[in-house]
């Protein structure tokens, strides 16, 4: 095998082409391609396209060896390959429906990455009835022209149990739903907490509060505010010190690494930390002594940080308070009964987070502003409603006090040469945003010049001519989709997005392992410890970025998996229904549209539209009809009419209502 990071070139009988040999990972995207992403020591930044009779018998996640035909050993514009060899089979699980035909058990599989029955082995079929739901790994079978088989991991339940979807997510991605009675022992031995107030700053007599969403109990984060002599801005972000009781390598702390973050699905949560701390000692609760670590900054009239202090201290919490609450007193201070001295920092709070806002807007912050589904259930966890997140002001209060302390402490450790857990979004690629300003420009939207590629104000030029426009929210999404994914990393390569030059995560320490980990690291250097304590950490801090950001993608891709389902099972009820929708996507095969009134997305197979032969136009953006020209574009209102809603494929079916 070749060393990774060098090609083998192979001679074809042409001389003008040959062959190189790839090493990557197959990422199927249906039963007929795949991409294959080149491992990172090749440092192409192109994925390879893999069509169906080059995929031969490798399955999605496996390592494989690919080869591409090349023309004087120079990479074509779009890499096409074919798959020669697997390294290493992955058997990434994947969901299955049990059906019994005589003597043959069968899986069918739940997915477009291979979507034909398949015979489960013999020693597996004891346990198995007619529609159950299992999670399996496809085995494929070394010898020629026979088919693979499925191997049976898990019996997850029935199709037709109420709580199906969230069995199906916590199988499919392997979460921990309990704590091991020794994680949940070490916890409880905290209990009863009596706060000890030498060697921290005795904050408990300030007006400091918490505000989160009407359905958290785990508070990790206060603030607080006042007016100086000076007239300036005394600001106070308060995070839980989750470091002073989950020691490293203690018990809870190898469960809350291996967990790496909270999740979060319509009904609850599965905690980083077990209750006794995510719920209890750590969290932020009013009227408790509390344990935390104070970020104190000071801020002119303008936004502009004068000082800061960072400080162990010990608050209490004057009130929780709710994003609604706070929305309320903002729109209408006079008409509230709470103390005066929230309402008061309230109203300084708002002042100052605009100020902020501005400031880092003039950076060329990047407001991604886009709207996320909100489930809502009844007492028996049927789905009663679903609608579109609202971001409020009092929302974004919060966004800007913790982006500002996230950034105060990652500059203060960066200089103090600290390791680090930074939280880096890098600067987008060339090809990706090239093809989003095709679509940009074939819309009728004037591309800015010149080109500015890694300055994030010319992304805010862009994001300003579709402001308050009905397609907005694709239109941003698609940029959010051109660029690179935030992640964490021990080296500081700036946040893009947030124009930020130096960026961090350390106010959630409850649910985000970095957010802790940083905690350690602060609380070494609050306390003065020896500069040895902190080496210790360097050799470890890249495998932690590398593991927390794979937990961080695990943890997104099952909420939002689980979302999907639960609105496919809403749409049920609404079969043979018409519904307002807007098209937000569209494909060589299907059109995706918003059914505007439940804020769902379902999609038209291209080839079920009358009156014509539809294409897609790839340069255009756009269905056009091959004899009379009637287009499909993105944006376009158009009626549709659901015809099917499947939870365990996460799809629902919709047709053009012209057509029906």
């Amino acid at each position: 095998m070749q060393q990774r990071g060098s090609f083998r070139i192979k001679k074809k009988r042409s001389k003008k082409y040959k062959y190189i040999e790839i090493e990557g990972v197959l990422h199927r995207k249906s039963h007929n391609l795949g991409f294959v992403s080149p491992d990172p020591s090749y440092k192409i930044n192109k994925d390879i396209l893999v069509s169906r009779n080059s995929l031969k018998k490798a399955f999605d996640k496996d390592k494989v060896i690919v080869k591409i035909k090349v023309k004087d050993k120079l990479l074509p514009e779009r890499l096409k390959g074919e798959i020669i060899k697997v390294i290493h089979a992955a058997q990434t699980p994947m969901l299955g429906l049990i059906k019994k035909q005589e003597e043959h058990v069968l899986v069918l599989p739940l997915s477009d990455i291979y979507p034909y029955p398949l015979k489960i082995n013999q020693e597996s079929n004891s346990e198995l009835n007619d529609n159950q739901i299992v999670s399996f790994f496809i085995k494929p079978n070394t010898k020629p022209n026979i088919y693979p088989t499925a191997e049976i991991i898990d019996i997850i339940g029935s199709s037709n149990d109420n709580n199906i979807d969230e069995k199906i997510i916590v199988s499919l991605f392997n979460i921990k739903t309990d704590f091991p009675e020794e994680v949940k022992n070490q916890a409880k031995s905290f209990e009863p907490f009596i706060p000890n107030y030498s060697n921290r700053l005795n904050l408990t007599d300030k007006v400091i509060f918490t505000i989160d969403g009407e359905d958290a109990k785990d508070f990790d984060d206060a603030v607080s505010i006042e007016m100086t002599d000076a007239s300036e801005y005394l600001l106070g972000v308060h995070i839980a010190d989750v470091s002073n009781f989950v020691r490293q390598n203690s018990t809870i702390d190898t469960e809350a690494y291996a967990r790496g973050t909270s999740i979060y699905f319509p009904d609850k949560a599965i905690h980083m930390l077990p209750p006794a701390l995510s719920e209890n000692i750590c969290s932020l609760q009013p009227n408790q002594p509390r344990y935390t670590i104070s970020i104190l900054m000071s801020f002119n009239k303008k936004g502009k940080l004068l000082k800061y202090k960072i400080a162990k201290s010990v608050i209490n919490s004057k009130a929780r308070l709710t994003y609604n609450i706070v929305q309320e007193i903002l729109d209408n201070p006079s008409k509230h009964s709470i103390d005066s001295s929230i309402i008061n920092s309230l109203l300084r709070m708002n002042e100052l987070a605009q100020l902020l806002n501005e400031k880092r807007t003039q950076n060329g912050a990047l407001d991604f502003d886009l709207p996320e589904p909100i489930i809502m259930l009844d007492r028996q966890a049927n789905i009663a409603e679903i609608s579109k997140s609202i971001r409020l002001n009092s929302h974004k209060i919060i966004e800007e006090f913790m982006i500002v302390a996230n950034e105060v402490v990652a500059t203060h450790l960066k200089k103090k040469q600290a390791p680090l857990l930074y939280r880096i979004h890098e600067v987008p690629e060339m090809d990706k945003i090239n093809n989003f300003l095709t679509i940009f420009q074939n819309m009728g939207y004037k591309v800015p010049t010149p080109i500015i590629y890694d300055n994030p104000k010319f992304y805010q030029r862009l994001l300003f001519q579709v402001e308050g426009k009905p397609y907005a929210n694709f239109i941003t999404y698609l940029l959010l989709r051109s660029f690179k994914q935030a992640k964490y990393s021990e080296n500081n390569l700036g946040h893009f997005g947030l124009a930020s030059t130096c960026y961090t995560h350390f106010t959630s320490p409850i649910r985000r392992y970095p957010d802790l980990f940083n905690h350690r690291i602060l609380s070494i250097l609050l306390q003065n410890s020896s500069n040895n304590k902190l080496k210790s950490f360097k050799p470890i801090t890249k495998e932690i970025a590398e593991h927390c950001s794979q937990m961080e993608r695990v943890a997104d891709e099952a909420e939002r998996k689980l979302i999907n389902m639960k609105r496919a099972r809403f749409m049920q009820q609404f079969i043979g229904e018409t519904f307002n929708g807007i098209i937000t996507n569209m494909n060589s095969k299907k059109i995706f549209v918003e059914i505007i009134e439940h804020y769902v997305e379902g999609f038209i197979p291209i080839p079920s539209l009358l009156g014509d032969f539809y294409y897609f136009d790839e340069n255009k953006y756009m269905i056009i009809g091959k004899r009379y020209k009637k287009t499909f574009k993105l944006g376009d209102l158009i009626k549709v009419k659901i015809i099917g809603a499947d939870p365990l494929r996460s799809i629902i079916e919709l047709r053009n209502a012209q057509d029906v």
